[in-house]
């Protein structure tokens, strides 16, 4: 009965409307999937958590007054005096939220000195976390930071443990391939995620191409729980840069070489044709531009083998996703040339 069901619209970066039916008991599932994920990172129900997301109308249950399972939603859009200023009220044990809006936050408290806002646990997600920016998060808010894979319409995938050395696959809720050329390929090798959900009867998804590019591992994690790994994600099927000479290069590959460059505190690669490329910067205001635009057009041109144009500009702040997320890498090249990944 569909009005017994919980109805979720979403569009993700396709602008593609997709509406998500889940029964009660698939939704409250998919929540004590998620549940796991935390407590496996020393989440405890007494803890109090701050979430930073673009909507903050959720549902507060009555157990919540009895101090199990606090929650404390915050708007990525709102200002950053107000998000720091709502996380010192409520000096939460975990904090959720994307690695970019975050990563605003920690930059935020780290200028402000600011040794009240000090969880145990930050859980990021929803976007690529670059290392430099983890690095930012874990150093303002001497904390560690866990990254998790999940997606709406299917929950909790996978996740980091403290020992980072993959992704946790919750393989008793989901079958996890990765394909390529409609083959999977080995571990240690770069495809197409597709998911199946063991627990979706309402809506199902089987195989389900969730147009990210991942690489599986072959290794277990030395923590013994026993779950295959995801090595990492490195962003997703329309985000790959596709050159003249064929080559492709991942979103993965612009994060670990700009973010390495003093005086970039953010950056977007936006590929305008096969052949142009827009580099969006937002520099710190200890270093010269001089310097760091022309360290960012050495990088590009190196990744690029020099096959592309490249124009470097200077923004105040790169604009953000309808759904707060902000994308490292954006191509806008024409549908069948990205196909042929």
């Amino acid at each position: 009965k569909l009005r017994n069901c919980h109805h979720m619209r979403i569009s993700g970066s396709t602008g593609i409307p997709l509406e998500l039916i889940k029964t009660e008991k698939e939704y409250q599932f998919s929540n004590l999937v998620m549940m796991r994920s935390l407590l496996a990172n020393g989440y405890r129900l007494t803890h109090k958590q701050v979430i930073v997301t673009s909507s903050v109308i959720m549902p507060t249950y009555w157990f919540q007054y009895l101090g199990i399972m606090r929650r404390k939603f915050i708007s990525a859009f709102d200002s950053l005096d107000n998000q720091v200023e709502q996380m010192r009220q409520v000096r939460p044990h975990f904090i959720l939220g994307y690695p970019s809006s975050l990563r605003r936050i920690a930059e935020e408290v780290r200028r402000r000195d600011r040794e009240d806002i000090s969880p145990r646990t930050i859980v990021t997600g929803a976007e690529i976390l670059d290392p430099k920016t983890r690095q930012i998060i874990q150093s303002a808010f001497r904390s560690k930071v866990a990254d998790f894979y999940s997606c709406r319409e299917c929950g909790n995938i996978a996740w980091e443990c403290d020992r980072h050395e993959g992704y946790h696959i919750n393989i008793d809720s989901f079958v996890v391939e990765i394909v390529n050329n409609g083959k999977s390929v080995r571990p240690g090798e770069k495809g197409e995620v597709f998911i199946t959900s063991l627990d979706s009867y309402a809506m199902p998804f089987i195989r389900y191409r969730i147009q990210d590019i991942g690489i599986a591992r072959e290794e277990l994690c030395s923590c013994g729980r026993g779950l295959p790994l995801l090595e990492r994600i490195e962003g997703r099927t329309d985000d790959q840069v596709v050159l003249s000479d064929g080559s492709i290069i991942s979103p993965f590959e612009f994060n670990c070489a700009l973010c390495n460059i003093p005086g970039i505190s953010q950056f977007r690669v936006i590929q305008k044709n096969i052949d142009d490329f827009i580099v969006q910067l937002k520099i710190d205001p200890n270093f010269t531009q001089k310097a760091v635009i022309k360290k960012t057009h050495r990088k590009m041109t190196s990744i690029l083998s020099h096959q592309a144009n490249v124009e470097i500009r200077i923004l105040d702040d790169i604009p953000r996703d309808r759904s707060g997320k902000s994308r490292s890498t954006i191509s806008n090249i024409e549908p069948s040339i990205s196909n042929n990944l």
